[in-house]
């Protein structure tokens, strides 16, 4: 199937644009992790785009990390639903994982698994 063949929603985002910001801390046994997760959002309020900071640039969980955040939002640019995407990253077991501070998310598998709930 070609790539025009596929729907795309909001093909072009407005230059200015609504986002999410949440900040998270993992207690990982190599230290803690602070994470930013950043949700630009379609006109209608939906997810459009998602960015993960974490660990310092260049590292290997950052680049990964920027690589699942692309994919994602590609994927949702492209009309891939919500719900299948995160049911993919829950359970994601990998570093870091552990321990976090936010009561309604005690514990998390990966980053991925985080995002995901």
């Amino acid at each position: 199937m070609s790539d025009s063949a596929l729907p795309r929603l909001d093909l072009d985002l407005p230059d200015t644009r609504r986002s999410v910001t949440h900040h998270v801390v993992i207690e990982d046994r190599d230290g803690s992790w602070s994470l930013f997760i950043i949700a630009g959002l379609f006109p209608s309020g939906a997810p459009a785009e998602i960015f993960l900071q974490v660990g310092k640039i260049g590292s290997p969980v950052r680049g990964l990390l920027d690589m699942v955040a692309i994919l994602v939002s590609n994927a949702l640019q492209w009309g891939v639903p919500l719900g299948e995407l995160l049911a993919k990253l829950r359970d994601q077991n990998f570093a870091p994982q552990g321990p976090t501070s936010n009561p309604a998310i005690p514990q998390c598998a990966s980053v991925p698994d985080y995002v995901a709930r």
